[in-house]
């Protein structure tokens, strides 16, 4: 389950959507792409744990493994969702998000999928 309280983490930026919306044409190669934007405090080494939920239900949510860890100081950090557990929460509202070393969730973005 998600923090509730959220971080000043800012959110993912998701990458090929439209009007907030998951279609099929916002997948590349069977994943939803996004990028993590660097930060006050980004540094080498942070270890990244994305989030998935309901956008309705906090409880109904997951933290993803594996983690992923920033390798560049100066750039941003490419992460991925892919299609099939986009599609367990198909015509929902999901939200999207991450914590930095087990932290608090970031800021969060909600979405709709609509996905086959």
């Amino acid at each position: 389950m998600a923090d509730n309280q959220s971080s000043n983490l800012p959110p993912l930026d998701v990458l090929y959507i439209h009007q907030r919306k998951i279609k099929n044409t916002s997948l590349v190669g069977g994943k939803l792409e996004a990028q993590i934007c660097p930060y006050s405090g980004w540094a080498i080494g942070q270890r990244i744990k994305l989030w998935i939920g309901s956008a309705d239900n906090e409880r109904e949510g997951e933290y993803l493994s594996p983690e992923v860890s920033v390798v560049e100081k100066d750039k941003g950090l490419k992460v991925y969702f892919a299609a099939d557990l986009l599609r367990k929460y198909n015509h929902r509202k999901i939200s999207l998000g991450y914590n930095v070393n087990g932290g608090k969730l970031s800021s969060k973005v909600i979405l709709d999928v609509d996905i086959s």
